[in-house]
Order: C-alpha cells, then sequence, then structure tokens
C-alpha cells in the first residue's frame, strides 16, 4: 500500500518512514497541505497521515481542500497532531471528512495499534468519509477560528513559560560562568575575544568590557613571542583540540607581568564546525 505523509517536522517525517517501510508502505512525504495535495494528485495514495498544525497550508485546510477534488477525495484521510487533539478539534477533524485521528505521544508506543483500528475501520466502510457541516464554509471557518485561537493562546502561554526557564537557566549558567576562579576567554576564528568571566577577569588582567571585548586576544600577551607560541599550537590549528597545555607570559592593563598555563581547546558552534578557541588561564608566576 501507498501512504502519503504529510508533516512539517523532520523528525516525524523520519520516524514515520522507519515504520511504514517497516510494515511493508510505500511512502511518500509532503511537507505541507499545499505540497500534499500536489503529490496526492499525482501519485494517488492509498491513504494519507497528516499533521494539522503546519505552514503554508494546515491540516484543516489540506483535507477541505481534498474532499473538494473529485479525483482524489476518496482517500482514506487520519490525522495525527500532537496540538489538536481535544473534542472540538477532533469533531471538526470528523465533520471535515476525516476518517480517522490519533494524538502524537513522545514515544508514540501508541501509534501501530490505533492506526491498525483505524486502517481495518476503513476497510470495513462501504462509503467513503465527506464532509458534513450543516452550513458549509461558513460554520467551517467559524469552528476553525475558534480552534485556532484557543490553541494560539495556548501556544503563547507555553512559549512565555519556556522563555522564563530559559532566562532561568541562562543565569545560573552566567552565575556558575562568573563563579570560576580561573580565567576563561573564548575566541572567534579571527582570534577576536568574544566572551569571559567577569569579575575574575578584570581582577587578573584589569580591563573592563568596553576596553577588552571584541580586541585580538594578542592584547593580553606579554611580547609577540609569547601570542605567536599560543597561536601556533591553539589558534592556527584547524582540528579539534581537547585540552592542550601551553605556558605563556601574560600582561595586565597596568603592566605587570605574570606566568600563566593555558589549557585550550576548539570551541564548537553550530552543526559540529570549529567558531573560535576557548583559553582557560591560571596564574603559574608572580607579576614581575
Amino acid at each position: 500500500m501507498k501512504v502519503l505523509v504529510v508533516d512539517d517536522s523532520e523528525t516525524i517525517r523520519a520516524f514515520l518512514n522507519i515504520y511504514l517501510r517497516q510494515h511493508g508502505y510505500e511512502a511518500l512525504f509532503a511537507r505541507h497541505g499545499a505540497e500534499g495535495l500536489d503529490i496526492a494528485r499525482i501519485h494517488k495514495p492509498d491513504f494519507i497521515i497528516s499533521d494539522i498544525l503546519m505552514p503554508v497550508m494546515d491540516g484543516f485546510r489540506f483535507l477541505s481542500a481534498l474532499r473538494e477534488d473529485a479525483d482524489i477525495r476518496h482517500i482514506p484521510f487520519i490525522f495525527f497532531s500532537g496540538t489538536y487533539t481535544d473534542d472540538k478539534a477532533i469533531e471538526l477533524a470528523r465533520s471535515l471528512g476525516a476518517d480517522g485521528f490519533i494524538a502524537k505521544s513522545q514515544d508514540f508506543e501508541n501509534f501501530t495499534e490505533e492506526l491498525t483500528v483505524i486502517l481495518k475501520d476503513i476497510a470495513t466502510k462501504k462509503e467513503r468519509s465527506m464532509p458534513r457541516l450543516a452550513d458549509g464554509e461558513t460554520e467551517f471557518l467559524e469552528r476553525y477560528i475558534e480552534i485556532m485561537a484557543v490553541k494560539l493562546e495556548k501556544k503563547v502561554q507555553e512559549l512565555e513559560e519556556m522563555n522564563r526557564k530559559i532566562q532561568g537557566v541562562v543565569q545560573s549558567y552566567e552565575f556558575l560562568f562568573n563563579s570560576i576562579r580561573d580565567v576563561i576567554i573564548a575566541t572567534d576564528n579571527g582570534h577576536c575575544i568574544i566572551k569571559y568571566n567577569m569579575p575574575i577577569f578584570h581582577e587578573i588582567f584589569g580591563y573592563n568590557d568596553d576596553e577588552i571585548k571584541g580586541k585580538n586576544i594578542q592584547a593580553l600577551f606579554d611580547d609577540d613571542d609569547d601570542y605567536a607560541l599560543l597561536k601556533k599550537a591553539v589558534f592556527d590549528r584547524k582540528e579539534y583540540l581537547h585540552g592542550k597545555i601551553v605556558e605563556v607570559n601574560f600582561r595586565k592593563k597596568n603592566g605587570d607581568v605574570f606566568r600563566g598555563e593555558v589549557k585550550a581547546m576548539k570551541l564548537i558552534g553550530e552543526y559540529g564546525t570549529i567558531s573560535g578557541s576557548i583559553c582557560m588561564i591560571r596564574i603559574i608566576g608572580k607579576d614581575r
């Protein structure tokens, strides 16, 4: 059997691709309803599994358009949603001609059982589920807008709560980072300073934010030879480094020089790419 999966989540598409192929289905995929309509018209799948909340064309609009097309209106349609799971959403889905509704769960533990029940039910029906809206498009729009408004309000509340939690995590991180007694400096690939832990950085080197942030880390070394040593050992290296240790002399803002042990590693950015370097500096010699 041929099944069309319509979902904007790459994770969901990957899961269903594995599941469906393991169970002998030929799987087709679309990222939203408009794309799903095109694929359905070309490939005529045996049934469709679709999310509801999607960009471009959501699942409700997708199903409505599908049922209005004489060539594909007969295709069984199953909603698979983690957002629209209340009674009103399910009732609207049924009234638009949906044949089944499966609620997304984090572990997908009930998916197999629920899909099997729905497909058996579809197989025993003599006629395909068709829209049952008493007042046509007007009723659909009223119910659709009501459900969308409730869900969007809920989403806003969830995002606000998530933002509060994220802010709490960020504050905890900043407190922990700034409590470390060794100086930690992060640079970009141009060797410019982008992050350091205050107040220990100020205590050791004497610089304020506006004096050092964005400047080349070379400004912290006693002379060019010390900078060149670390540059060769760490900054100019293109491969990943995990704890390269180098001893060099550093110069404070007031001109005092101290011997420091630098444990350096590469800063890993998005997608695992090297976006700079991290230096952990510990004083091992007195000022001179």
